[in-house]
Parts: C-alpha cells; sequence; structure tokens
C-alpha cells in the first residue's frame, strides 16, 4: 500500500543516468508475479478494443487514457526482492484498480472489524451497450438508496434492521461485444443485512 507519507525515494546509479524509484514496492513472489501478469494481459486486451471505441467516436482525450493504462507497468525495476513500477491510477486499470480497493478495505478496517459477521454482497443488471451504461448506473444507485431509505425507516417504526455497510461500484466490459455489466460490491456488517439487500434488490 503506498500513501503519501509513506513514499521514499530510492536511486540507482547506473553507466549514464540515475532511475528514480517511488514506494514501497511489492514483493517479488511466484504469486505475485502470476497475478501482475493476469492482470496486466486482461487491461492490454480490454485498452485495445476501448482504443478503438476511443477512434470511432473521435475522443482523443480518452484515446490517451486507454494508451497510458495499456503501458501501465510497462517497465518494473527490482531492488531488494521488491518490484517498482509507474502506474497510471485510472479507474478502468485492473491492476491499479486492485490496489484502489486494498487502500479502501485498509481504510476501513478500523470499523469493519468491530462488525461480527460481514458479507460481500455483488447486485448487477444485465450487460448493456455504451449509450444505456449511464443511465443503468444511474438506476442501480437509486435502486439501492431506495432499500437504504426503506430499512431504515422500518428502523425507525421499530419493525427493521438498518442496513450498514461499503459499496463499491465497477463496470466490466466485454471487448467481443462492446457491452458493458455494471454491478455493486457490498460489503455488509451482517448476513441479515446481505439477504436483505439481495431480496429486495431481485424483486426490484
Amino acid at each position: 500500500m503506498i500513501s503519501e507519507k509513506q513514499i521514499y525515494t530510492l536511486a540507482q546509479s547506473r553507466t549514464n543516468n540515475i532511475t528514480f524509484i517511488n514506494g514501497e514496492g511489492s514483493e517479488v513472489t511466484d504469486k505475485t508475479l502470476i497475478n501482475r501478469a493476469k492482470r496486466k494481459t486482461i487491461t492490454q486486451t480490454m485498452m485495445l478494443k476501448l482504443i478503438d471505441i476511443a477512434k470511432e467516436d473521435n475522443n482523443p482525450e480518452l484515446e490517451k487514457a486507454f494508451w497510458n493504462t495499456y503501458h501501465c507497468q510497462d517497465k518494473v525495476i527490482t531492488k531488494d526482492n521488491k518490484l517498482y513500477g509507474n502506474y497510471c491510477k485510472n479507474r478502468f486499470c485492473t491492476l491499479c484498480r486492485s490496489i484502489r480497493k486494498a487502500e479502501l478495505i485498509n481504510k476501513y478496517y478500523p470499523i469493519m472489524k468491530n462488525w461480527n459477521e460481514p458479507q460481500l454482497v455483488t447486485i448487477t443488471i444485465r450487460a448493456v451497450p455504451e449509450k444505456y451504461l449511464k443511465s443503468r448506473i444511474d438506476a442501480m444507485l437509486r435502486g439501492l438508496t431506495k432499500i437504504i431509505d426503506k430499512n431504515r425507516k422500518k428502523e425507525e417504526r421499530g419493525n427493521g434492521i438498518k442496513l450498514i455497510g461499503i459499496k463499491s461500484l465497477e463496470s466490466n466490459f466485454n471487448p467481443k461485444r462492446k457491452t458493458y455489466n455494471p454491478h455493486l460490491h457490498i460489503i455488509t456488517a451482517s448476513k441479515e443485512m446481505a439477504e436483505i439487500i439481495v431480496n429486495d434488490w431481485l424483486k426490484m
């Protein structure tokens, strides 16, 4: 995990230049390398398709962002059995997204560790073309808000429980069909809350 307070700089001298290394780096293990290679392959496959779409839409700014992600962690440096490299920090990068998730989990862990039985729930809808993506995401967020509000009112009347949790919005991209699958990952404080969300979502 990298934070501004933790960032330090190392320098490796070479014949005619100096390479600067930022951050804490990742431990070099077989698991780390395999996971990194998988994410990199998935990301580059997706980016090439998304670059084509950006070109079709005549959107050079987005095309540039996709190329930036395509080259994320292209060059890595090893020092003291750790890997270092530059990250694109784009939300659609699987490498950077995994780091962002870990940082968020660490941020909320002091709260979640007090939950007796935290549960992971994923709610989703059918995959849609790009032109429907924003409206579907807006509808999903409105739907979740309705579920939360309904159960809060039931709790206030004394015949329900207040829903407590942390949500993360994501969308997968299918490069063959050029469709998007938005979904919400929610960590709830109990199994009962998780079941309420799933049941209310399916009814909706």
